[in-house]
C-alpha cells in the first residue's frame, strides 16, 4: 500500500504494522518471487523461508484469499509480478527475503542466571530471546523441521529496514485460520491478558538482538518505539485532513443554514 502513486503498492506504515512493498522490485520488494510463489502466500499465508501473514494480511487470507478459485489467484500473482518495480534506498542491495543465517546464543548465556525478565532490569536481548523465543523458533533461529515455526532468518520480517512488523509481531502475536489448519504464536505484553509480559525495553532490546543476529543489521530500535507500536502506531496525516474536512464541512453546512433561515425570515 502508499497513498503516492509515483509509489504505489511500495510500501506505507498502517497502524501498528507496516504493509511491505509488494511491486515487481527484486530488492525492495517480491520480483524475486515465482508466481506459484505469490499464489501460495495469498492462499496459505505462508512460504517457507521467506513470508508468513500476520495482523491484516492473516485477515486478508483467511476471510479473502484462500476461498479465491486458482484462475483468480493467477491473475493476482501475474498482476504483482508485473508491476511497476518500486526500490526503497533504505533496503541497500540486498533482499530482506535473504539476509540473516542460522546463529546459537547457548554459549552467551549458558552457567548465568536463570532467564527471568520481570526481576532482571539487565537482562540481554539473547537471554529474551532464549528464554522466550528459542523454545519454538529453536535455539538457532531455524524453525520448526515442519515448518509450522518458521525460521528468523531469510524472513521477511528480520529483513526489512522498519522494525515495525517484527515489534508487532512480538507484541500481538500470530492468529491465522486458513483450512483446517491454524498458525498461532502467542503475543508477549500487547494484551493484558498475555501470559508474558514484556515491557518496551525488554522488547526493544529482543528486536535488536533479533535483527542483528538473524536479520537485517543496525536497525534502529528504541523503548519508545516500540511504546508507539503498543499503543496502535502513529497516526495517519489522512486523519487530520479528514476531521479538518468535517469541520470545514460542518460550519459551511451551519452558515447554510443561518443564511436560508435569514431569508426566510426577511
Amino acid at each position: 500500500m502508499q497513498e503516492k502513486s509515483s509509489k504505489d503498492l511500495g510500501g506505507a506504515s498502517l497502524g501498528a504494522w507496516y504493509a511491505p512493498n509488494i511491486t515487481s522490485d527484486k530488492i525492495s520488494g517480491i520480483g524475486n518471487w515465482s508466481r506459484e510463489n505469490i499464489k501460495t502466500y495469498l492462499k496459505t499465508g505462508h512460504i517457507d523461508g521467506l513470508a508468513q501473514a500476520a495482523d491484516g494480511m492473516g485477515e486478508a487470507v483467511e476471510h479473502s484469499f484462500q476461498h479465491l478459485t486458482d484462475a483468480d489467484l493467477n491473475a493476482l500473482a501475474t498482476y504483482l509480478a508485473t508491476t511497476k518495480p518500486v526500490r526503497d534506498p533504505a533496503d541497500g542491495e540486498v533482499s530482506r527475503f535473504v539476509l540473516g543465517k542460522p546463529t546459537s546464543s547457548a554459549d552467551e548465556v549458558r552457567g548465568g542466571r536463570p532467564i527471568r525478565s520481570d526481576d532482571n532490569p539487565n537482562i540481554s536481548g539473547a537471554e529474551l530471546f532464549m528464554g522466550n523465543c528459542a523454545s519454538c523458533h529453536n535455539y538457532r533461529a531455524q524453525g520448526s523441521r515442519d515448518g509450522y515455526y518458521p525460521s528468523l532468518w531469510h524472513n521477511s520480517v528480520t529483513g526489512a529496514s522498519s522494525p515495525d512488523n517484527l515489534i508487532a509481531t512480538i507484541l500481538f502475536g500470530v492468529d491465522r485460520h486458513v483450512s483446517d489448519a491454524e498458525a498461532f504464536m502467542p503475543g508477549f505484553g500487547g494484551k493484558k491478558t498475555d501470559a508474558t509480559q514484556l515491557n518496551d525495553s525488554e522488547i526493544a532490546k529482543l528486536s535488536k538482538y533479533i535483527f542483528d543476529t538473524y536479520g537485517r543489521k543496525n536497525v534502529s530500535v528504541s523503548a519508545s518505539q516500540v511504546a508507539l507500536i503498543r499503543h496502535g502506531g502513529a497516526r495517519s496525516p489522512l486523519l487530520v485532513l479528514i476531521r479538518v474536512g468535517m469541520a470545514a464541512g460542518a460550519i459551511l453546512l451551519a452558515l447554510g443554514c443561518f443564511w436560508r433561515v435569514r431569508k426566510i425570515v426577511k
